[in-house]
C-alpha cells in the first residue's frame, strides 16, 4: 500500500504512522501522482483510490481506479469503480467482494461444463444401449435444474458480510485560552486534520469544542496541545 497526496510532509507523516504505511509521497501535483501509478504498472496491478480533482488523471492510469462516493464528480467519472460513502473500509470490502465473485463464476463454469458434458452423450442415445433414453420432456427438466444450480451458486454472494465499521464516537472538549477568532480557526484547523474525524464544531463563547468521528480521545487532546491551548 502506498500514499500519493498532495499535502504537506508533516500530515502525511501522521496519517502514514497511524496507518503503518510504509511508503508513502507527499506534495504530489496531480499529473506526478499519474507517473506514480504508471511506474508501478510496469510490474504490478495497480489499484488507485481517490476523491479529488486532484486524482482524475492518476485513476485514469491505473488498471482500476476507485472513487469515493463523496468524492468529485471527476473523481467518479474518471473511475471504473465507485464506494459508495466516505470510509476507506469499503476497499477492502470491495476487494473481498469481488475475490468471491470470481470464485462463483469459476465455480459455476465448472459445474456447466462439467453438466453438459454429461448429459449432452446422453441425450443424444450414447448409452441407449442400456436402455437409458433422455426424451425431451426429461432433457428440459434437466436444463432447468442446470440453470437453477447456477443461479443458487451465485446467491451465495448474499451471504458476503462487510468489514466491521467503527462506530463513530462524539467528543465535548473544554479547552483553555481561546480568545479570539484566530485561536478558535487554530483550534478548528487542528481537530479538522485528524485522520477519522467527520464534524468539528468550535465554540468561542463556551470555550469548547464538539468533534465527531472515528478517533481516539487522546489524539484530540494532543492535536489540540500542539496548537497551543490546554483541553479536557
Amino acid at each position: 500500500t502506498v500514499m500519493v497526496t498532495g499535502d504537506n510532509k508533516s500530515v502525511a507523516t501522521s496519517v502514514a504512522n497511524k496507518t503503518n504505511i510504509l511508503d508513502y509521497r507527499y506534495q504530489v501535483l496531480p499529473d506526478q501522482k499519474a507517473t506514480i501509478v504508471n511506474d508501478y504498472k510496469k510490474d504490478k496491478f495497480v489499484a488507485f483510490c481517490g476523491d479529488g480533482i486532484n486524482d482524475a488523471p492518476a485513476l485514469k492510469s491505473a488498471d482500476i481506479g476507485v472513487a469515493m462516493g463523496a468524492g468529485t464528480d471527476i473523481a467518479i467519472e474518471s473511475s471504473d469503480v465507485v464506494l459508495v460513502g466516505s470510509s476507506l473500509t469499503s476497499l477492502v470490502d470491495m476487494i473481498k467482494l469481488s475475490r468471491k465473485t470470481v470464485k462463483v463464476i469459476k465455480g459455476n463454469l465448472f459445474w456447466a461444463f462439467f453438466y453438459n458434458v454429461l448429459a449432452i452423450p446422453v441425450s443424444a442415445g450414447a448409452i441407449s444401449f442400456l436402455g437409458i433414453v433422455l426424451t425431451p420432456m426429461l432433457a428440459s427438466v434437466c436444463m432447468c435444474c442446470s440453470s437453477l444450480f447456477v443461479v443458487l451458486n451465485a446467491l451465495r454472494i448474499l451471504n458476503f458480510k462487510k468489514k466491521v465499521k467503527v462506530k463513530k464516537q462524539t467528543y465535548r472538549l473544554s479547552i483553555e485560552g481561546m480568545m479570539c477568532l484566530h485561536c478558535k480557526k487554530k483550534v478548528f484547523e487542528a481537530l479538522s486534520s485528524l485522520p477519522g474525524v467527520v464534524k468539528v464544531s468550535v465554540d468561542l463563547e463556551t470555550n469548547s469544542a464538539l468533534v465527531i468521528g472515528r478517533v481516539e480521545k487522546n489524539d484530540l487532546i494532543i492535536a489540540v496541545n500542539k496548537a497551543g491551548f490546554n483541553a479536557k
